[in-house]
């Protein structure tokens, strides 16, 4: 097994992470400072001449096809060899795919509905209508290389094994080949994508493959010999039209497939099976990710200093019902200031005069040692009537 790169400078990337390895090369998630974005890597560990054409021919036919007008494929940045002699590919880092999207369904118990998937595949048929009208074949179109950038749009991926119309190959995965490919001796073009594609959405909405086995040769067996299981016996999400469409993908002669991969998604799209079908793909089967995680630390500081603004914030709303209350607390001393009657020689006991609280305190009649009877009021009542009591001996006379 060849040795992690992970934590090491590959040419001008700086290896973050392992995103997944094959038999002749490991992917990884790296970082570009001088551009301040994410790629991924590709890293070829072993080879042989085989195998370096078509990592060659992955990048260079990426590039080409992009330029004269391809569209929804992952961009190629740079190839090159490193001092010891690492030979890589950076291209566009996208952090999901059809196949994480399945697996995510499946351990939900959930498919993807008809149109929705047939929608989310929509791209992936227009990038191989374009790459066929440039006389290309891609001949691995299958999940791992559908790929789900953040807008949700699909991107499709990996043309290292992609053959020029009319040539003649096995090269495949044997879950997604065409009959063409499971042969080996009959030439391959759009019709063979078509194929492949139609094993895409059938497992997207039955959540099963229509071919399965142990082998690798029992499932090329299955594909030439075989017809697939009826899907609206898995599912009860399709439609009558929307089964033949996919059947009609999956047909052993090439012939029989629809013209182009846009005009069989197309088919599958209008025919719905009610008009309440869901058109997209639910949001919480998609990948939400960001390329900077804070870090655990962080957010727990982050989440003490929220709580710490909350209650300072909450402490200074109540300081006036606070304040109140400690004043309520200690009645005698604001007793003797608001209610004690006036004295030549008593100094004045305080200028400060606490402020009353909304609720009354529970001793309404403080005792006061300089006022015989203590009012509740601020004021203290004038100790003189308004009319003075008459004495003896200043009465009038009749």
């Amino acid at each position: 097994m060849a040795a992690s790169l992970v934590g090491r400078t590959v040419g001008k990337y700086q290896v973050i992470a392992e995103l997944g390895r094959g038999q002749h090369s490991i992917v990884y998630k790296a970082w570009q400072p001088s551009l301040e974005r994410y790629v991924a890597l590709k890293v070829l560990h072993r080879y042989d001449q085989e195998t370096l054409r078509k990592f060659q021919t992955e990048a260079i036919l990426t590039a080409k096809l992009i330029e004269h007008g391809a569209v929804n494929i992952r961009q190629v940045y740079e190839v090159g060899q490193t001092a010891d002699g690492y030979l890589f590919v950076a291209m566009e880092y996208i952090h999901d795919s059809l196949r994480g999207l399945l697996e995510r369904a499946k351990r939900r118990g959930k498919t993807i509905r008809p149109v929705a998937a047939a929608n989310l595949l929509l791209p992936i048929a227009q990038a191989l209508d374009s790459i066929h009208r440039l006389g290309w074949v891609h001949l691995d179109v299958k999940p791992q290389n559908i790929l789900i950038n953040r807008s949700g749009r699909a991107v499709l991926a990996d043309l290292g094994i992609a053959q020029r119309r009319g040539a003649r190959t096995n090269a495949s995965t044997p879950p997604y080949a065409s009959p063409e490919q499971a042969d080996g001796n009959r030439p391959v073009g759009p019709w063979s994508d078509i194929y492949s594609l139609g094993v895409v959405l059938y497992e997207a909405v039955t959540g099963r493959l229509p071919f399965r086995g142990d082998l690798p040769v029992v499932i090329l067996h299955q594909h030439l010999t075989e017809k697939p299981p009826l899907p609206r016996s898995i599912t009860r999400h399709l439609s009558a039209g929307q089964e033949r469409a996919i059947l009609r993908a999956l047909s052993k002669d090439p012939r029989s497939r629809p013209r182009s991969a846009t005009e069989f998604l197309n088919a599958v799209i209008q025919t719905r099976s009610r008009a309440s079908d869901i058109f997209q793909i639910p949001s919480d089967l998609l990948r939400q990710s960001s390329n900077r995680r804070i870090p655990r630390p962080v957010l727990i500081g982050g989440l003490v200093a929220a709580i710490l603004i909350i209650l300072l914030a909450l402490g200074w709303l109540l300081q006036p019902y606070l304040t109140g209350g400690v004043s309520d607390a200690t009645p005698t001393a604001a007793a003797t200031v608001m209610t004690a009657s006036p004295s030549p020689s008593a100094a004045p006991t305080t200028a400060w005069t606490p402020r009353p609280s909304r609720t009354p305190t529970a001793t309404r009649r403080p005792t006061s040692t300089l006022a015989p009877t203590p009012t509740r009021t601020r004021r203290p009542k004038p100790t003189s009537t308004r009319k003075p009591t008459p004495t003896p001996g200043r009465t009038a006379t009749p």
